[in-house]
């Protein structure tokens, strides 16, 4: 959908609009592809920030897991979206013992 700027608009729904990481685990109930997609943006941008961050995915599906983790740690829910999307990651796929990814 684009706006009368040209600009792309994005559903207050989607996870891409969420600004905390409640908002964004909310949204990924309704939108499983838009919250892979940011989960993937979060993920590529940390890793190319962050070099040193030690995240091994165990395969493509990744991103599913990442929204009802956020639902079952309401201490991350008013965390920026990204952060709380970062934390989720390297706290369900930290590299070695005991996931051995």
């Amino acid at each position: 959908m684009s706006s009368a700027s040209g600009e792309l608009s994005v559903s207050e729904n989607s996870p891409y609009a969420a600004v905390t990481a409640g908002q964004f685990a909310t949204t990924c109930e309704h939108d499983e592809a838009s919250c892979a997609g940011r989960v993937g943006n979060v993920l590529m941008s940390r890793i190319l920030t962050s070099p040193n961050t030690h995240i091994c995915v165990p395969g493509i599906s990744y991103a599913s897991s990442v929204g009802p983790w956020l639902k079952n740690h309401p201490d991350a829910a008013n965390m920026s979206a990204d952060d709380g999307i970062y934390l989720a990651l390297i706290t369900l796929y930290k590299c070695g013992p005991p996931s051995n990814y």
